[in-house]
């Protein structure tokens, strides 16, 4: 599975919308609105490794602080 998809189900499966996340990465939105479309796209952008990892961590973060 390549990092977009990874991040498209974990926005799926996250309370967090697109916007939250890329705040949370201090990522643009438009960047991390690029991560989801598909590779058709003119505006598709491959989602780095490192950039879906801060994703999972800063998700983990915060749940880990809300509890």
């Amino acid at each position: 599975m390549i990092t977009n998809d990874e991040f498209i189900q974990l926005v799926k499966d996250s309370p967090y919308t697109i916007k939250e996340i890329a705040e949370m990465i201090e990522t643009p939105y438009a960047t991390v609105k690029n991560w989801t479309r598909g590779k058709d796209s003119t505006s598709y952008r491959v989602m780095p490794k490192h950039a879906l990892i801060a994703v999972m961590l800063s998700i983990k973060e915060i749940e880990r602080i809300v509890e």
